[in-house]
């Protein structure tokens, strides 16, 4: 991934991968308050599959959100070690979505193929989102600089300053 023109930032489907996340988690949870999650009263007491299921999604989304600001912050601050907090809890994200996904199928109230497509689009978003920071932590220290195709790219690892060598009172300690 390179740089666009400006320092600390990136392109624009980094940015959709970040927000795409909360977006459907958002949309998820409103769903499932509003629609999915309502039980029909001839289901009287509450089935504990259904419970299990209520609560990974909530979890799962409510938590997608809250990661989600936190990987919008660390891509502005450049502080790549939180890309791989957010990889860890996409990790976790996948499975659980993975585990409600059956769950879904298995549930005895209404809208199943609904609750199976929202979750099918959060995991599948999920493991894109995923690929993408993933890209961006891997060419985190990778620079374009102009078109010489010999130093094309240049880590900025092997980006450093001089030393002043001259004896002139100057050291390289603080």
């Amino acid at each position: 991934m390179g740089k666009e023109g400006r320092e600390g930032g990136h392109k624009w489907n980094v940015w959709l991968a970040v927000w795409v996340g909360p977006i459907i988690s958002t949309l998820c949870i409103i769903l499932y308050v509003l629609l999915l999650d309502v039980d029909p009263p001839e289901i009287k007491p509450r089935y504990a599959i259904e419970n299990a299921s209520a609560t990974l999604v909530y979890f799962a989304n409510a938590g997608n959100i809250i990661a989600s600001f936190i990987l919008a912050g660390a891509l502005l601050q450049q502080e790549y070690s939180l890309l791989l907090v957010w990889m860890c809890w996409g990790l976790l994200y996948a499975v659980l979505t993975a585990i409600v996904i059956p769950l879904s199928l298995f549930s005895l109230l209404r809208y199943i193929p609904a609750r199976v497509i929202i979750h099918a689009t959060s995991l599948l978003s999920m493991i894109w989102s995923f690929y993408t920071i993933f890209r961006v932590y891997r060419f985190r220290d990778i620079y374009e600089w102009g078109s010489d195709p010999h130093r094309r790219f240049q880590r900025q690892s092997e980006l450093q300053g001089e030393t002043n060598n001259r004896i002139t009172g100057e050291s390289n300690i603080l």
